[in-house]
């Protein structure tokens, strides 16, 4: 199994477009974190995370949308499917791709942090974030790494699941435009509907107990979300992913080309 999720991870990541892609993207989130004081610098990270996630969508999407088509298009799908590793290979798939979509956001977080700290020569990473701008109405004692740290963590839970849908997707259809397009609807939606307001329409106290908002915990911590918010938040994103999960089995072992 650990060979086929490094072969399955490989798959993923390791193509031209994709690579470009992230290196682009990477430079252009540089270009927007950091400031003149510990305060601005920190703030942008947390502030600008949020608003490059459908920079994240096209990324994690571009590496979903193709998970199936390789097997669909040489149609070793159909020879996979009479060896008791079909199962495998769907499981394989969900790991190596979740690991993917995790690296993707976390190493976007990683550049901001580092491009920030670097602004203010490496100071502040301990400061309270209830002392920089965009999380003071927080309160939190938690320190500005450590905010980092739960960051790093929800986008794992929130790769995890949007992971699931993507390789659903991808699962029934040959062509990776469908699941691409379809998947960046599925992420893309609640962004731009807070964005061109939705807020104006759904309370806060809604949008806190959306997947996208438990991905982006920084959001979370920034309204002061009470527990149930985490809470049901991660709950939701592993049980859907789970789901998702099993309707890809389903969706794969049973496609006949």
């Amino acid at each position: 199994m650990n060979k086929l999720v490094r072969l399955e991870l490989k798959k993923a990541i390791v193509r031209k477009g994709v690579l470009i892609t992230w290196g682009v993207v990477l430079f252009l989130v540089c270009m927007i974190a950091g400031g003149t004081t510990v305060s601005d610098s920190y703030s942008s990270v947390f502030q600008k995370i949020y608003l490059v996630s459908p920079l994240m969508g096209i990324l994690m999407f571009m590496i979903f949308s193709e998970a199936y088509i390789m097997e669909y298009k040489y149609r070793t799908d159909d020879s996979i499917k009479t060896t008791k590793k079909q199962k495998e290979v769907v499981i394989a798939k969900s790991i190596a791709n979740t690991i993917a979509a995790s690296l993707i956001c976390i190493s976007i977080l990683a550049a901001m942090m580092i491009r920030a700290a670097s602004a203010v020569d490496f100071q502040g990473l301990d400061t309270p974030i209830k002392e920089i701008w965009f999380l003071e109405n927080s309160g939190s004692n938690i320190t500005v790494l450590e905010m980092a740290g739960i960051q790093s963590l929800t986008f794992i839970i929130g790769s995890f699941l949007f992971a699931q849908i993507g390789l659903f997707l991808s699962s029934t259809s040959k062509s990776a435009v469908k699941p691409f397009l379809l998947g960046g609807i599925v992420m893309g939606i609640p962004f731009l509907g807070n964005i061109y307001g939705v807020s104006q329409v759904f309370p806060l106290k809604f949008l806190l107990y959306t997947p996208l908002y438990g991905m982006f915990s920084s959001q979370l911590i920034r309204y002061g979300a009470p527990t149930s918010a985490y809470v049901f938040d991660g709950i939701f994103s592993i049980t859907i992913g789970y789901l998702f999960y099993r309707f890809t089995i389903r969706s794969f072992t049973r496609r006949r080309g």
